[in-house]
């Protein structure tokens, strides 16, 4: 059962980092929820925030105010820099290989905006990022308040386990404003930028989010999975924040997000069981990190899926999936 701490937050823009002058219909409630046992024994946090009701939910509220890596869940703005810049056309800009090997094979051909995003190429978004410029990517960070906006860690680095970072607390005003249009850019990027977000669409109710991995110096790892889940009636926006052993990545801190969302969300939020029967009838590819097909290819061949290996086993524990995220040069967790 779910323990919940039901109380009445006034102040929460300070709390997100949002504008003093925004403006609420009513102040936020807020919830502190239980959800120890969905993660396996690691150190983690689940923030989200529901826009019918004006609620924010919680589990470790101190790490959710705790700032981190962002990782590839950093690919979000940089998506929109690249785009508010010119250096990105349209979702279907294509960047060419530079024939250098990497060891996870989805990264050694040509990819868009939209499968570099999908499948979360490091390269891709480097490049983008070099070409951008530090002064130019400085400006962005502070027009979108985005973490601590420290980019010392040299331009096609500072996101991944470098300078930059940002609190789970920070990704939820940041996608809470993306969602709503609501960020110091165009209206056209933003559109963009949700649309290749997309992970899931079930009848008009819409997943959209972004994984997120690094290893750390001590041999764990640190994983993300952002992002909002709406419909024509409401909206949840969430960010997941968990590190621990080498099970731990981005695959399966969205796998974790989607059984607390089933869980904690209305009934009508079944995200992770539909998810899973359009995996056994091959119209999904899990995160597609593993795939070795190309960004026009939109199933695997019967031989290549692999629900199984998605399949939560009982008492909440998840099985162990291998992780796609890692940002080269890191080396590729596996």
């Amino acid at each position: 059962m779910v323990r919940v701490v039901i109380c009445v937050l006034v102040g929460w823009p300070v709390l997100f980092g949002c504008a003093p002058g925004a403006k609420r219909a009513a102040p936020l409630t807020l919830r502190d929820v239980d959800l120890e046992r969905y993660f396996d024994g690691n150190d983690g946090c689940f923030v989200m925030f529901g826009a019918r009701k004006n609620e924010l939910v919680r589990y470790n509220a101190p790490r959710c105010e705790r700032r981190f890596s962002p990782g590839s869940t950093f690919m979000i703005a940089n998506a929109l820099v690249g785009l508010e810049t010119g250096i990105l056309r349209d979702a279907d800009h294509m960047l060419r290989w530079d024939n250098e090997y990497h060891r996870r094979g989805i990264l050694n051909q040509d990819h868009d905006l939209r499968s570099a995003m999908k499948y979360s190429v490091p390269w891709y978004f480097q490049r983008v990022a070099m070409r951008v410029g530090p002064e130019r990517m400085q400006q962005w960070l502070d027009r979108l308040e985005y973490g601590n906006r420290d980019i010392s860690g040299g331009v096609q680095q500072f996101w991944l386990g470098s300078s930059l970072t940002i609190s789970p607390n920070e990704q939820v005003e940041f996608l809470r404003r993306l969602r709503l249009g609501e960020l110091d850019c165009s209206q056209r990027s933003q559109e963009i930028v949700r649309d290749v977000l997309t992970l899931d669409d079930q009848g008009g109710r819409v997943l959209h989010g972004k994984t997120g991995t690094q290893r750390l110096s001590d041999g764990q790892a640190l994983a993300w999975f952002v992002g909002f889940l709406e419909d024509s009636s409401d909206a949840y926006v969430f960010a997941l924040n968990v590190q621990g052993s080498k099970r731990v990545g981005g695959a399966w801190a969205r796998e974790l997000c989607e059984r607390i969302l089933d869980d904690i969300a209305p009934p009508h939020w079944i995200v992770r069981r539909a998810r899973r029967v359009q995996m056994r009838r091959g119209s999904l590819d899990g995160d597609g990190c593993a795939a070795n097909a190309g960004p026009s290819d939109r199933t695997r061949q019967p031989d290549q899926r692999r629900p199984a290996s998605l399949r939560l086993p009982r008492r909440g524990r998840l099985s162990r999936r291998d992780s796609c995220e890692i940002a080269e040069p890191l080396p590729p967790y596996l």
